[in-house]
């Protein structure tokens, strides 16, 4: 197991990524839990750090944005977000970032 799979939820936990209902943090239940720690404006690609200490790349236009905010002007260094992550020919690659609210 990476670090990961200890950062989402699972069914042990009770939440199994669905939303219970009860108001909960969407960012907790559905997505990983990182920071983003750079941001190249030019080329718009950054970098997020996980919870357990990995960076993992991003390249804006592969990712998919999720909630009200959805531009790049709206990422910025330091700000703490959900993601998540496909595997690419090149490592891991965060797929999707959701801003909270």
């Amino acid at each position: 197991m990476t670090g990961y799979e200890t950062d989402r939820p699972t069914a042990e936990d009770g939440l199994g990524g669905v939303d219970s209902g009860f108001g909960a943090d969407l960012t907790k239940e559905r997505y990983y839990r990182g920071t983003i720690v750079k941001l190249h404006e030019g080329s718009q690609r950054g970098v997020v750090r996980s919870s357990s200490g990995r960076r993992i790349p991003f390249s804006f236009m592969f990712v998919t944005m999720l909630g009200p905010h959805r531009a790049f002007s709206d990422l910025r260094a330091g700000m703490e977000i959900g993601y998540d992550v496909s595997h690419t020919a090149h490592g891991l690659r965060v797929s999707a970032i959701r801003i909270p609210d």
